[in-house]
């Protein structure tokens, strides 16, 4: 839902992969059971807008343009509206285990590059005019994948190259304007806000990945430059920054500094919080940095000290959480997904 007191155009929901599907079958089918009695309990007299996942055989399906129409009546007899999608997990996460396959295929495989492009032509149809849309995406691969390739930074940042160039154009044929939000995440490519500052700073904010998108849109250097800040971005989970003991206002600070767009951030919470000072863990051991996490300030709030907790149900954050030894919590996870139009 539109959070109009807000300074900026800024959007709450919550993300639809808690709710078990991957045909579109049974995604349309869980939405059609859970998403109305959520609405009017969250927003029963305005437009409520869904964090829609989509894994790869839901947004193959999801693309028929018969089977897309069918989608669009849904939302607009229930007032819904997709303005983000997640295309983090490209197969099935629930009831297995998936740890790190859960990045598979990634940036360094064409299918990613592929799924990515139909998520986003999916989200310029659904997506209302005027807004900016987010889809979010791996952090690149899985840090022990991207070690075993010298070239794997090259590689990754030329296909999302490619992927700006087919943002750029959906922009000129809908004006949607859409942005790809990377996640970092622990044990990943880009796993802190410094890794993924510098990953941009070498490898995206660059004259060879502005190459690209010129030569495949015909635009000049200056403009492909521009569309490369303004198609890629960040999508800020403060669960894993907190196991990097980051401060969420100081990480969109230095985000921000550093010319990146800040595409979607991403809260997860549980049943129960973990006691502040609770958690241990294991990558900052491994690094030399063995220190029990301090509380962070709750979505940079000062002076609100309770300490997060890790859904461990969830294949993006729980399956690394568990992998690195943090605490599990029993938990009724939920996403709250906050997509903002950020410059």
């Amino acid at each position: 839902m539109h959070l109009a007191h807000l300074s900026r155009d800024v959007h709450l929901t919550y993300c639809t992969n808690i709710h078990a599907g991957e045909s579109w079958d049974e995604v349309r089918q869980s939405l059609e059971t859970h998403v109305p009695h959520i609405k009017a309990k969250v927003s029963p007299q305005n437009a409520f807008g869904l964090g829609l996942r989509l894994s790869g055989i839901a947004a193959e399906a999801l693309s028929a343009p018969a089977v897309l129409d069918e989608f669009r009546a849904f939302l607009a007899r229930e007032n819904l509206y997709v303005f983000t999608i997640n295309a983090f997990p490209y197969g099935p996460f629930h009831g297995r285990r998936v740890k790190e396959d859960v990045y598979q295929p990634d940036w360094l495989a064409p299918e990613r590059l592929r799924y990515t492009d139909r998520a986003a032509e999916i989200l310029a149809t659904l997506l209302p005019e005027g807004m900016v849309g987010s889809v979010s995406t791996v952090p690149g691969t899985f840090k022990a994948v991207a070690a075993a390739r010298p070239d794997a930074a090259r590689a990754m940042a030329d296909a999302l190259a490619r992927h700006v160039a087919t943002l750029v154009s959906l922009r000129r044929r809908t004006g949607r304007e859409i942005v790809l939000a990377l996640e970092p995440e622990p044990c990943c490519f880009l796993e802190t806000v410094e890794e993924t500052i510098a990953f941009f700073r070498d490898h995206l904010h660059t004259d060879a990945s502005a190459a690209i998108v010129a030569d495949q849109t015909g635009t000049s250097p200056a403009a492909a430059h521009d569309a490369l800040r303004r198609h890629l971005g960040v999508c800020y989970d403060v669960c894993h920054g907190a196991v990097e003991f980051e401060e969420p206002a100081r990480a969109f600070a230095q985000l921000g500094g550093a010319g990146i767009r800040i595409g979607k951030t991403a809260e997860r919470l549980s049943g129960s919080l973990c006691r502040p000072g609770a958690l241990v863990c294991g990558a900052a051991r491994r690094r030399g940095r063995g220190r029990v996490a301090r509380p962070l300030s709750r979505a940079g709030v000062p002076g609100d000290r309770r300490g997060l907790s890790f859904d461990a149900t969830d294949a993006e954050g729980g399956a690394c959480c568990r992998q690195v030894g943090l605490c599990r919590t029993a938990s009724r996870g939920r996403n709250l997904y906050v997509g903002c139009a950020a410059a």
